[in-house]
């Protein structure tokens, strides 16, 4: 993976977080309970942190040797589970 992949993915996972976000404050506040709320808004807390991790893996990729750091396809597998996630929560817990 080169740098340039990694911080396309993570810019596309923050978009995605922030929508998220935007989506559970003002759709989802009033169709669920206060822990349900919670629990989206630990996803999309968890979302952010991920793609924060993703864009400081990108930097680094630009001033190491490509071969020297192996973590962005791991933080990308990671990060899309939680994608995936809220997508299905959301589908099984329409407003």
């Amino acid at each position: 993976m080169n740098s340039s992949r990694a911080l396309a993915a993570a810019g596309l996972l923050l978009a995605l977080a922030t929508a998220c976000g935007a989506f559970g404050a003002h759709a989802l506040k009033g169709q669920l309970a206060a822990e349900r709320l919670q629990l989206w808004e630990t996803a999309v807390r968890y979302q952010f942190f991920q793609s924060l991790g993703l864009i400081a893996v990108g930097l680094t990729l630009r001033t190491l040797d490509g071969g020297a750091l192996r973590a962005a396809p791991v933080a990308e597998m990671t990060a899309l589970p939680v994608s995936g996630e809220m997508a299905e929560w959301s589908k099984a817990h329409p407003c």
